[in-house]
């Protein structure tokens, strides 16, 4: 009877606790789903831009074969590969120069031309060997051309993994490092009564998010340097960009990540529950929906979505085209401006909640 008092006490507590409940079967069910999608690996909507310059019927032909594939996004376009894939508008350039097909037919040594961006191994060899493919069954009436084209992979030739992966692991351990540092910094007064202090200093808001932003920051600008160039000299990662560039890149992603951290200090309740939260936000969606380990082309139109409102997504983007392939400033825009956005949502949005809070302690 006394056991089954205790079970009877233990499961009104579990009914009332809804919390728990929604973690209990919520979760697993969101991991499953995230994870289930987000590892198709099976490559769909490759961006391939096509340059034909051999303007002859079997040119005309494989055009109108791979356009009409609903694996490939076909694009006409005038840029050069390299810029291209600077600009993440093409994963592949087919480039038919003039004389191929009758190249092809004569045996002579003229062949289809096929550069893929490898800056992620893994997909350029699977996108090659199905734009090879594709190609095969077009010139499969020739005899002579047995081998189709030889693909060149830019920017990783030799498909080194940690080319891929060092990037993806310090944008995860940045983001992480910087919320967590920040985001117990306004629950610590919350918990201790201290706001009242802060309103009898006469600090606006904003000064008061500025005062507890500014040494985080300085620490996490510091410990991300030191992870980047670890990672850089351990593993191998070259930088073909610009140094200035990339530690600017590096310091903004840096701060979208304590402002980040801040704003989850203004509405968590305790610092458990704050720590609990950043890890949320930062480890599982950077980990597989940032294109850190899964290429978000691969995934269903909802995930995609949430992983371009991801902070880490743009800095992948950034990381990568600066070390792998040199990108400029220019060729960023599109990234440094999600980031900047991020950054100032995060700081007004703490500020304003640091303000009600310094109300609510009067």
């Amino acid at each position: 009877m006394k056991l089954w008092a205790l079970l009877r006490k233990e499961w009104w507590h579990l009914a009332r606790d809804y919390r728990t409940l929604l973690v209990l079967f919520i979760l697993p069910l969101l991991q499953l789903i995230l994870l289930g999608y987000a590892m198709e690996t099976e490559p769909k909507q490759i961006l391939l831009v096509i340059h034909d310059f051999d303007r002859t019927s079997l040119s005309r032909t494989l055009v109108d074969r791979l356009s009409g594939n609903p694996l490939f996004l076909v694009r006409r376009s005038e840029l050069p590969a390299s810029e291209l894939f600077a600009r993440r508008e093409a994963e592949a350039v087919l480039t038919l120069l003039p004389g191929t097909t009758r190249s092809l037919i004569r045996g002579g040594d003229i062949l289809p031309h096929l550069a893929v961006d490898a800056s992620d191994p893994q997909r350029a060899q699977t996108v090659a060997a199905y734009i090879l493919h594709a190609i095969s069954a077009v010139l499969a009436s020739i005899p002579s051309s047995s081998i189709s084209a030889t693909p060149v992979f830019l920017y990783n030739p030799t498909r080194e993994s940690a080319f891929f992966f060092v990037p993806g692991i310090t944008a995860l351990l940045i983001l992480m490092a910087s919320a967590l540092l920040s985001s117990l910094t306004i629950t610590r007064e919350k918990e201790s009564g201290t706001f009242t202090l802060l309103r009898l200093s006469h600090l606006s808001p904003a000064e008061v998010i500025g005062g507890k932003l500014i040494p985080y920051f300085l620490l996490a600008g510091i410990l991300s340097l030191v992870v980047l160039a670890a990672g850089m000299l351990l593993f191998g990662v070259p930088l073909k960009g610009n140094a200035f560039l990339l530690v600017g890149v590096l310091l903004l992603y840096t701060l979208t990540g304590i402002s980040m951290g801040i704003l989850v200090s203004s509405v968590a309740p305790t610092q458990q529950s704050a720590m609990l939260m950043s890890l949320l936000i930062t480890l599982f969606p950077t980990l597989l929906l940032s294109g850190f380990i899964f290429p978000l082309e691969s995934m269903p139109l909802v995930l995609r979505m949430i992983g371009h409102a991801l902070p880490a997504t743009y800095f992948l983007q950034c990381l990568r085209g600066i070390m792998l392939k040199g990108n400029t400033v220019s060729q960023l825009i599109p990234q440094l401006s999600a980031l900047g956005g991020f950054t100032l949502f995060f700081l007004f949005v703490g500020t304003v909640r640091a303000k009600t809070l310094m109300e609510l302690s009067s």
